[in-house]
């Protein structure tokens, strides 16, 4: 997670070094923090409301684990907005989405880039009680928007 774009940027490299032409990332899923139960909706509580002895547990957590090199500004903001809720889903989504839009105007990027946009078409109504982040009844409605955006882009559809 800290180091997203980083990893992001590894995966147009191999692309780029396989010949694809085209590379499909997808955003995170949709949280529906209100089918959480027990431990996960009691982190999501102290997560979302800030809680400092969670941030500094969390920030103490990481950084004992953490190169040398990870700034203490990078263990924050994922503590911060790492969260497994929709509002972290969404941090990293932000950055996902800018991440594609610079190198959509790299002149040196040699594939071209698309998100599917799955947690956008996610809801509630379609993740279990306890799960809050899975949408298997959807599999086939994701696979369909994906083979739109296959066959709606010209390098891929000739």
């Amino acid at each position: 997670w800290i180091n997203y774009e980083e990893w992001l940027e590894s995966l147009v490299t191999v692309a780029e070094e396989s010949g694809a032409k085209v590379l499909v990332l997808k955003t995170t899923n949709f949280i529906c923090a209100e089918k959480y139960v027990g431990a996960f909706a009691t982190a999501n509580i102290l997560y979302s409301n800030h809680d400092n002895v969670i941030l500094r547990a969390c920030s103490d957590n990481i950084r004992a684990n953490a190169s040398d090199t990870t700034a203490d500004i990078d263990i924050a903001n994922y503590c911060m907005n790492g969260t497994f809720n929709d509002a972290g889903s969404g941090y990293l989504n932000e950055r996902l989405y800018r991440f594609v839009d610079k190198k959509q105007h790299d002149s040196k990027c040699r594939v071209k880039l698309h998100v599917l946009n799955d947690h956008d078409i996610q809801s509630c109504k379609y993740t279990p009680l306890g799960n809050a982040r899975h949408y298997h009844e959807m599999n086939l409605a994701r696979i369909r928007i994906l083979g739109n955006i296959m066959t709606c882009d010209e390098t891929v559809s000739g």
